[in-house]
C-alpha cells in the first residue's frame, strides 16, 4: 500500500460499489492553482482556478459538456517579484469535454477537432498516452468519492509522478499532462460532485470547495480575519508587508470581491449569502489563503 500519497485510499473488499460507466452529471467542481515561470522574460505566473461545467454543446455532431472556469490570473517580475498584473475570470469557456466508453474527450477552445482528454479503461502494465507524455500503470488503488461510489487511482512507477483519478483526472488538473517541471505546474486541489468533496493534493495547501478535509497551507497564516464567524463587519489584519493584492472567492471559486489598491482592513458582508468563504492575499514572496464562514 503507499501509505505516502496524499489521497484517502480505501480497500476494494470494503463495502461500496464500483463507479459505472457515466463519470459527468453536471454537478463536478474541479478546484485547481499553479503557476509558471518564464525563463526568458523573468516574470512568473500564478493562477487559481475553479472549472465547472455550463451547459451542453454539439461539435460536429457529437454532444459535449461546456467546461468554464473562474479565477484570478496574477503576474509577477523583478526580485524580489512585484506585481505588474492581475487578471480576473469569470464564466471563462476553456474546453469541451464528453465521456465515452470509460474516456474522457475533449476539444479545446482553440481547437475544431476532438482528442482523447484521459483514458480510465486501464489495467496494470497499460500504457495511456498524453501527446507525447506516456502514463503507464504500476499499480492500482481505490478511493472512495461518497456514497460508498469506489473509484480506481493508477499509479505511476516513480512515486514522484502525477497520478490519475478515474472520472476526475490527473493530479496535475482536469487538463493536466503526467509530467513535472521545474519552471512550470498546477494541482488539482480537491474535486467535488453532487457536493461531496475528494480531496487530491493536501500538498497543494488548501480547497476552496465547502466542507474540504484539506490541511491549511500553513500552520502560522500571517491573514487574520475576526470575527470568524461574522455576521456584518467582517475585519482584516494582515501581518504582513506590502500586500499587493486581495481577493475573495465563495465556495465555487467564484470571484466576490479584488481588490488592488486600497486594501480594505474590513469588509461589510452583511447582505453576503450565509456560508464559506475564502480570502487569498498575494505578496512579492507569493501568496496566502484564509477561509471564514458567513452566519
Amino acid at each position: 500500500m503507499k501509505n505516502s500519497f496524499l489521497v484517502l485510499f480505501v480497500s476494494v473488499l470494503m463495502s461500496g460499489n464500483l463507479i459505472g460507466q457515466n463519470y459527468l452529471n453536471g454537478s463536478e467542481l474541479w478546484n485547481e492553482q499553479g503557476g509558471i515561470y518564464g525563463i526568458a522574460t523573468g516574470e512568473l505566473e500564478n493562477w487559481y482556478r475553479t472549472y465547472r461545467i455550463a451547459g451542453d454543446t454539439l461539435i460536429n455532431g457529437l454532444s459535449y459538456h461546456k467546461i468554464v472556469y473562474d479565477g484570478v490570473d496574477s503576474t509577477f517580475a523583478g526580485f524580489p517579484f512585484s506585481l505588474i498584473s492581475t487578471a480576473v475570470h469569470q464564466n471563462e469557456y476553456i474546453a469541451a469535454v464528453r465521456e465515452e466508453a470509460k474516456r474522457f474527450y475533449k476539444v479545446m477552445y482553440y481547437q475544431t477537432q476532438e482528442s482523447v482528454l484521459h483514458d480510465f479503461d486501464l489495467e496494470i502494465g497499460d500504457t495511456s498516452f498524453y501527446g507525447s507524455e506516456k502514463f503507464i500503470v504500476d499499480s492500482i488503488d481505490y478511493v472512495d468519492v461518497g456514497g460508498g461510489e469506489m473509484r480506481k487511482v493508477f499509479f505511476t512507477e516513480n512515486p514522484y509522478n502525477p497520478r490519475l483519478f478515474e472520472g476526475i483526472g490527473l493530479t496535475t488538473g482536469l487538463f493536466g499532462i503526467p509530467t513535472t517541471a521545474i519552471e512550470a505546474g498546477n494541482l488539482l486541489n480537491c474535486f467535488s460532485r453532487n457536493g461531496i468533496i475528494t480531496p487530491v493534493n493536501v500538498m497543494s495547501g488548501f480547497c476552496s470547495l465547502e466542507n474540504t478535509p484539506v490541511e491549511e497551507v500553513v500552520s502560522e497564516n500571517p491573514i487574520h480575519l475576526y470575527p470568524n464567524p461574522v455576521n456584518s463587519l467582517l475585519r482584516i489584519d494582515l501581518k504582513m508587508e506590502a500586500p499587493l493584492s486581495l481577493t475573495v472567492f465563495d465556495v465555487t471559486g467564484k470571484i466576490i470581491g479584488h481588490w488592488e489598491e486600497n486594501i480594505p482592513t474590513s469588509i461589510d458582508v452583511g447582505s453576503w449569502s450565509n456560508g464559506m468563504y475564502l480570502m487569498a492575499v498575494a505578496t512579492q514572496n507569493g501568496g496566502y489563503i484564509q477561509k471564514w464562514m458567513k452566519e
